[in-house]
């Protein structure tokens, strides 16, 4: 039980969006109060078309290596005012955040933690994704440190221009619940949305701050970790890219030394939450499934 809650609260720490500093860390710093000048540099006040939100299944599922030329195709992209490649970019940098940060240090820490993982084949698929992860960043800017502040700015850029998945975010990384107005806009959008990837968003949300809920709404499934669980492995099963090699499991491997193969759900259910909490799991899932507009 004790392995379990420990590796409940790393989940929690692991899952928000494609990295892992921002969600754990980034509450201890004071929001930013305005997205960077290089942010805005270029970009277009607009919000996603119905064609760019309904592209989001797809966009999950094809984010392949960073190569260079990747990401500077995907930052021209968001400096264009595409608001899925704005978040797409903040996850980029967060994914690389620790590693740019001090790469002559990141596989020898990786190396030392792959020491203590009990299982050889998960000791050495650990130190497989550090090193691809290693190599990917150098093409991140060309390695070079990223700013806190980048990170959180692209965010609030894609949340500005409409993308719900990053509004989510922005709050959670806010610190701050948010309030019954901004909570209600957030259900309404991602259940009328279809979005997976604003699903699996609001999940990280209801499991760390929590929402408040209008009156017509269920209060029990906006807030604690098994409804947050319950949007995002509704968010995985309408595409959103939780399979054994996405980025999400990949952190998750990085971070939890978990690296069995197994896709979201697989792993929720076998490390993080009980045989009962599992069937308290599938009724919220139900639930929250009755809400939801078909992506």
């Amino acid at each position: 039980m004790a392995r379990r809650i420990l590796i409940s609260a790393t989940l929690l720490a692991a899952v928000a969006a494609a990295g892992y500093f921002t969600w754990a860390h980034s509450r201890l710093e004071e929001p930013a109060t305005s997205v960077p000048q290089n942010v805005h540099s270029g970009a277009r006040d607009t919000s996603p078309s119905a064609s760019e939100s309904q592209a989001t299944n797809a966009e999950v599922r094809s984010s392949g290596p960073i190569t260079v030329l990747a990401f500077e195709e995907l930052k021209s992209r968001a400096k264009a005012g595409d608001a899925v490649a704005q978040r797409q970019l903040a996850q980029t940098y967060d994914a690389c955040f620790m590693v740019n940060m001090s790469p002559e240090n990141y596989l020898s820490d990786y190396e030392t933690r792959a020491k203590y993982v009990g299982d050889s084949a998960e000791a050495s698929e650990m130190l497989r994704v550090a090193r691809a992860r290693a190599e990917e960043c150098r093409n991140v800017d060309g390695g070079a440190p990223i700013p806190l502040e980048l990170i959180k700015g692209w965010y609030a850029q894609a949340s500005e221009n409409g993308d719900l998945a990053s509004k989510a975010t922005s709050i959670s990384l806010s610190a701050k619940k948010p309030d019954k107005a901004t909570s209600n806009n957030l259900w309404e959008g991602v259940t009328q949305s279809g979005d997976p990837a604003a699903a699996f968003s609001l999940g990280e949300l209801a499991a760390g701050l929590g929402l408040i809920a209008s009156d017509d709404q269920p209060e029990d499934l906006l807030s604690g970790v098994t409804s947050g669980y319950a949007w995002m492995v509704i968010a995985c099963r309408n595409g959103y890219d939780c399979s054994p090699n996405s980025r999400l499991m990949q952190n998750m491997c990085l971070n939890t030394g978990r690296c069995a193969g197994e896709d979201f759900e697989q792993f929720v259910r076998s490390s993080v939450i009980t045989s009962s909490d599992s069937q308290v799991l599938d009724k919220k899932i139900e639930r929250i499934s009755g809400f939801l507009k078909a992506p």
